[in-house]
């Protein structure tokens, strides 16, 4: 096989890779995790849902993003609109930046990130960002992860509780990287 052609098969590869469902890099590079939510709800692997009833994937995105977002809703306080999924292949003392865009759909909408550390989502030792802006606007948290034995690192993204009225937000270039 020519070099050329190696190459060209290379690159389309590793574009449809990253253009599909969400990933894990398996080369061992920075990038943890990407997901830009242009797969339908059901093909999202690694993701696990509060209630999958209220997360849809809707036909808007932030500039540079692609055609998709997932959009979470709120049911209750505590709400289980809300997708989350384990992180492997961190080590204790990693320094992890978790980002995304995030857009509220009304005035009273709007959606946190957070990046977790312990044996269950519900653990304390957590890191977040939150926005209830309608404009797309990017949130980042860094931490500097350090595990105990049975820990997990976790990556949450929720929408905000209501007891009331609708809430929903719209989530957009999940990253999470290894400083």
């Amino acid at each position: 096989m020519n070099r050329y052609l190696f190459f060209t098969i290379l690159s389309l590869s590793l574009t449809a890779f990253s253009c599909g469902e969400s990933s894990i890099d398996p080369s061992g590079n920075n990038i943890l995790l990407y997901e830009s939510f242009e797969s339908p709800i059901d093909k999202l692997v690694g993701w696990w849902f509060g209630d999958p009833a209220l997360a849809e994937i809707v036909e808007e995105a932030p500039e540079g993003g692609d055609k998709q977002a997932l959009r979470l809703s709120a049911d209750w306080a505590p709400t289980l609109g809300f997708i989350y999924r384990p992180i492997t292949g961190v080590k204790s003392g990693d320094i992890l930046t978790l980002s995304a865009y995030v857009r509220a759909t009304s005035a009273q909408g709007g959606g946190m990130i957070a990046l977790i550390t312990g044996s269950t989502i519900n653990s304390t030792r957590r890191k977040t960002a939150e926005s209830a802006d309608q404009h797309w606007q990017f949130l980042s948290v860094t931490d500097t992860v350090q595990l105990a034995p049975n820990d997990t690192v976790w990556v949450l993204l929720s929408s905000f509780n209501t007891e009331a009225m609708q809430r929903r937000g719209l989530f957009d270039l999940v990253k999470l990287e290894r400083q």
